[in-house]
């Protein structure tokens, strides 16, 4: 698995932000891969969600939501599919983010969330970049727990997929 830090700086309003990348080869399809991604059941399965629902076309709705209570989720993660181009790319965009009662501790209008996979000799590697998250220091630990929680979330793909 490889993975980078990177930082960009936007040239419509001048705010520099940074992103996360990260791959991994799977011994899978990019057709398998790609519909891991956008299968609720499958979701469930690799990102131990407790319910998702995509509306997997372009400009579709992507939504998953952790915690026992289905009422009151703990984590609630929602994003557009702004980008749906089967198998090689998905790219996530407008989010939605909350944990219990909090929000993240800056604006998410800039976060974007692309997934490319490309065919191998063995399957396929998918690579995930986040960006879009401020370089302040308010964004630092919501930052370093989606640096580490890719690398999980790669990894429970990669186990799903292979097993």
């Amino acid at each position: 698995m490889v993975g980078q830090k990177f930082s960009r700086v936007a040239l419509d309003n001048m705010s520099e932000t940074r992103g996360i990348r990260q791959s991994i080869d799977l011994v899978a399809s990019p057709e398998q891969v790609f519909d891991a991604l956008i299968t609720p059941s499958s979701i469930r399965g690799w990102w131990n969600a407790r319910q998702v629902i995509v509306h997997a076309v372009p400009d579709g709705t992507w939504l998953a939501t952790w915690g026992e209570d289905l009422d009151k989720p703990e984590f609630l993660c929602g994003y557009r599919m702004s980008r749906f181009e089967r198998p090689e790319l998905l790219e996530f965009s407008e989010p939605v983010y909350q944990t219990g009662s909090s929000e993240p501790p800056f604006p998410m209008d800039q976060m974007v969330v692309q997934f490319h996979i490309e065919p191998t000799a063995e399957g396929s590697r998918l690579s995930v970049t986040q960006d879009g998250f401020p370089v302040a220091a308010s964004a630092d630990e919501y930052f370093t727990g989606c640096e580490s929680g890719w690398h999980t979330t790669l990894h429970q793909l990669k186990e799903f997929l292979e097993s």
